[in-house]
């Protein structure tokens, strides 16, 4: 199934303000491009400007005449909760497949023992 463009624009959305959280300082956006976290395109068509009038992300020019990205406080504050979710995520599938595993060898397990009763 084709994704519509909000929900490619969400899931770029999402890649970028997870990408400028884990950021030690605020990159340049060539800085940024360069990550590949977008598509160099889609960022200038579709989301810069997006995200600057969501109040999600700040473009600051720098007296070097270079553009720095930072998350503004509620950018942040969403970048945060995106981050815990991930995390969530990741814990529960982390779980789903250990809990497979183990269902797998008792399973395993069970065959095992069957086999070797029957005669």
């Amino acid at each position: 199934m084709k994704k519509s463009l909000a929900q490619e624009k969400f899931g770029y959305v999402v890649n970028v303000l997870l990408y400028l959280l884990n950021q030690e300082k605020p990159p340049t956006v060539m800085e940024f491009l360069e990550a590949k976290i977008v598509p160099r395109a889609t960022f200038y068509n579709h989301l810069k400007d997006s995200l600057e009038k969501a109040g999600i992300v700040e473009f600051r020019v720098n007296p070097d005449r270079t553009i720095t990205m930072h998350l503004t406080e509620r950018g942040r504050k969403i970048a945060e909760a995106l981050r815990s979710i991930e995390e969530k995520l990741k814990k529960a599938r982390l779980i789903y497949c250990l809990k497979e595993i183990f269902l797998v060898r008792l399973c395993d397990r069970k065959q095992k023992i069957i086999a070797s009763i029957e005669i």
